[in-house]
């Protein structure tokens, strides 16, 4: 069985970890893997080739079309057995020119409406979309008025190490408590403008921390400035490092803060609780409430709420036993619910019910052989060199049209 990943470029987050631990699940089951980049080469094409991934780049060029973009994918990916894409417009416009045995699957990861929108995209031409959270699959359907039974809820997995990691750590209040947030430093999303008020408050009530930053983003000039800005310096900040090197000071730490304001299935979430460390999350529903059970194996703050997170850390850092109970009911939870055999063993799953569904419904295995226009923008028959100038004569035409029509 060949199984592509197909991605607009290899970034460095969340989702492309997720794709890493499945396609090493599907590697060590005998199974061809290939990682396809549709519009350029990524910050972490590299990585996944050093890692022993095949990884194909097919770039957006600027002289071609993008229907014709869209055609150059289709023919590639008709190669393979299973297509996993993974909000990538060009290539979901394909899937109508691919073989009748290709298997296309949709995957949403994230809960903005542009993963929606193209997941569901193509409609008649996937076999099935997958959510990785309960959230995800039911955005999803509401959103486009599908049938329960094209999608299938498939929660992220992550590598849980066999003993609890913690077992030999010193949980006393005599050490700072070591606080780590990893992922895009974007307010927006991961709510980090909240951090220095957390962190200025938690300093003020005496209790000792150290936070630890993960990350890059548009947003972190700003956040490094309003720390600066406090005269906080009990903070270090990491800047983007390769998932190997993350999850190492991820295990340096004793809690994971994560301040997001919408999530799909966060797996830096995962990983740290994983590693045994102690999550204090936004409570956002069928998302972070499927992982942490509040006050068991962690702390669900309303998202935007200062004080719930101030009081949160701030308490834990007096009751270092109960801290050390939360981080084993954090790593059990994750071992007993989210490792990547699980994920892996359901992904397996639904190629063979579908496999067995072709079989069965020659109907399922049609395929209109066209690209379809609808997800490719506006202009999709012109080079994209020039479809900036175009607009912009458009633009320029329909005002002195108005002009002289006034």
């Amino acid at each position: 069985m060949r199984i592509a990943f197909v991605i607009s470029l290899l970034q460095m987050g969340g989702m492309e970890t997720v794709l890493k631990s499945l396609g090493t699940f599907f590697h060590q089951r005998g199974v061809n893997i290939e990682f396809i980049e549709v519009v350029a080469k990524g910050r972490w094409s590299s990585y996944f080739q050093e890692l022993g991934f095949p990884v194909k780049t097919l770039p957006l060029k600027w002289y071609r079309s993008k229907i014709d973009h869209s055609k150059a994918i289709g023919k590639v990916l008709t190669q393979y057995d299973v297509v996993f894409l993974n909000d990538v417009p060009y290539a979901q416009a394909a899937i109508g020119v691919l073989q009748s045995h290709v298997i296309a699957i949709p995957i949403i990861h994230l809960d903005l409406p542009s993963f929606i929108s193209n997941a569901a995209g193509n409609a008649g031409q996937w076999d099935k979309v997958v959510a990785v959270s309960l959230l995800l699959k039911e955005k999803f359907l509401n959103n486009t008025g599908f049938d329960s039974k094209t999608t299938e809820y498939i929660a992220n997995g992550v590598a849980v190490p066999k003993d609890w990691p913690k077992k030999d750590f010193a949980f006393n209040a005599e050490r700072p408590l070591n606080i780590v947030f990893s992922g895009r430093i974007e307010n927006r999303q991961k709510g980090t403008n909240l951090l220095p008020d957390i962190v200025k408050a938690v300093n003020d009530a005496g209790a000792r921390i150290h936070l630890n930053i993960i990350g890059d983003g548009p947003d972190l000039r700003r956040l490094q400035e309003t720390f600066n800005n406090y005269g906080i310096t009990n903070i270090n900040f990491y800047g983007a490092l390769k998932h190997h090197d993350a999850l190492k000071v991820l295990s340096e730490n004793d809690m994971f803060i994560m301040p997001s304001f919408f999530e799909g299935m966060p797996i830096s979430l995962l990983e740290s609780m994983a590693q045994g460390l102690v999550p204090i999350v936004s409570n956002l529903k069928g998302s972070t409430d499927l992982i942490v059970r509040n006050e068991l194996n962690g702390c669900l703050v309303q998202p935007g709420d200062k004080k719930g997170f101030i009081s949160a850390i701030c308490s834990l850092s007096k009751n270092r036993l109960k801290l050390k109970e939360m981080s084993m009911s954090a790593w059990e939870g994750v071992r007993n619910d989210f490792s990547v055999e699980r994920m892996g063993t359901a992904y397996l799953q639904l190629i063979d019910k579908i496999n067995c569904e072709k079989k069965l419904s020659s109907n399922m295995s049609l395929r209109s052989g066209a690209i379809d226009l609808s997800l490719l923008g506006d202009y999709p028959r012109i080079p994209g060199c020039i479809v900036r100038p175009v607009r912009k004569i458009l633009k320029v035409l329909r005002a002195t049209i108005r002009t002289v029509s006034g």
